[in-house]
């Protein structure tokens, strides 16, 4: 029963510190850049004129990808897209044609839903490790919010040229969540104990 409740707890800390990160913190660290309008409407405008389906895009797109090509036809393609890649600009578009609603509250089911499986993988990982206090049981979450920032948002950073202060941004709001939800989680969940062997 106690799991249950720090899970709960757990999740509920986390999806409230993350309501409070979005609105009130997030633009401290601007790392989220919104566009002008002209500059906003030229962008859909275009996106609209490719007809392109609900997907993460990419650019500039590596012709050679998945293509079974001759090898000089497939060395050309490759040269070029190393040009563009060198010359720039390189991007990540997250399209979905189709308008939403605002904050639906769909949304926030799911958001809860996602806090609340990683609250319970957390409970598991503090259940299982070895006995300790409350600060070794804390410190798994805090662990937990560390590695998963690395694992996420380092890898984008390395990989997709995610800006600095947006990954930035992003490893706080993710190790600093799992800081506070590992309070109620640690506070609720008992010691592990030592299995006789």
């Amino acid at each position: 029963m106690r799991a249950i409740l720090a899970a709960l707890a757990g999740a509920l800390t986390l999806f409230l510190w993350g309501a409070a990160f979005w609105i009130g913190l997030s633009d401290f660290f601007g790392g989220l850049r919104k566009l002008e309008p002209a500059q906003e409407q030229a962008i859909v405008d275009t996106l609209n004129a490719q007809n392109l389906p609900t997907g993460v895009y990419y650019f500039p797109g590596m012709p050679t990808h998945g293509r079974d090509l001759p090898a000089d036809e497939a060395e050309r393609l490759n040269d070029e897209w190393e040009a563009r890649h060198r010359a720039g600009p390189l991007g990540t578009i997250t399209y979905v044609p189709e308008g939403k609603e605002v904050m639906e509250p769909v949304l926030f089911a799911r958001g809860f839903a996602i806090d609340l499986i990683a609250s319970i993988l957390v409970c598991i990982l503090v259940i299982a490790a070895t006995p300790g206090g409350f600060l070794k049981r804390w410190g798994i979450a805090v662990l937990f919010g560390a590695a998963a920032s690395v694992c996420i948002h380092l890898v984008d950073w390395n990989w997709m040229y995610t800006p600095t202060d947006y990954t930035l941004m992003a490893c706080v709001d993710t190790t600093l969540g799992w800081a506070i939800a590992g309070i109620p989680i640690a506070a609720l969940l008992p010691s592990s104990r030592r299995r006789k062997a």
